[in-house]
């Protein structure tokens, strides 16, 4: 992949990923999207299309979330306990309550957009050798993007355990150690952010 550059001329964020990164970040986006939809609230189903009762159902879904944290320990991360005081604990259901359906839509968003572009740029169902992709980012795509890679690392980054000044560890792992190759998987993904972040601040 080339790392991201601002175009003198359009203001975009550029750069050129090969099918294989292209088709990695789209497996990952899906498997992130994926989870992002477990759990969430689902409407009554013995609503009445167009009845009040559905339209009652409708609002019931879009602020009746979850009250208590995800047990899965990415979901977890990716939506904390909004208060930390034992005494704060009906606080908190609240606002997840209210705010995690509308907080997991809007993550999977900006996944879906990481797809999105990556095949209206091109990258087919079945990605061939020698193929490259070339993506121009406007600056809300580029935003869309920023948050996505973001969610996506710290996805990685709990399912590795990846801790501060760690290095050594990772460093030493055995050859085939199948944390290793993920590991890199985590660590490119930090790069192509860090050049996004570069090319949007020029």
């Amino acid at each position: 992949m080339s790392a991201f550059k601002k175009h003198k001329r359009s203001g975009r964020c550029v750069a050129t990923f090969s099918a294989f990164e292209a088709d990695l970040i789209r497996s990952l986006a899906g498997q992130l999207i994926e989870l992002l939809h477990s759990e969430e609230a689902i409407p009554r189903p013995d609503a009445a299309p167009g009845s009040i009762e559905e339209l009652e159902a409708m609002l019931e879904s879009e602020f009746s979330g979850p009250t208590k944290a995800p047990e899965d320990p990415v979901l977890a991360r990716l939506f904390p306990t909004a208060y930390r005081n034992v005494d704060d604990a009906e606080a908190a259901a609240d606002f997840r309550r209210y705010t995690e359906n509308s907080l997991r839509q809007g993550k999977a968003a900006n996944a879906a957009c990481l797809i999105d572009v990556l095949e209206e740029a091109g990258l087919p169902d079945e990605p061939e050798d020698g193929l490259f992709i070339d993506v121009e980012l406007d600056p809300p795509t580029a935003s869309a993007w920023l948050r996505a890679l973001t969610d996506l690392r710290l996805a990685i980054g709990v399912r590795l355990e990846v801790e501060e000044d760690d290095e050594e560890f990772w460093e030493a792992l055995e050859d085939d150690d199948p944390r290793g190759p993920m590991h890199e998987i985590y660590l490119w993904l930090g790069w192509v952010q860090e050049t996004l972040i570069s090319a949007v601040m020029k």
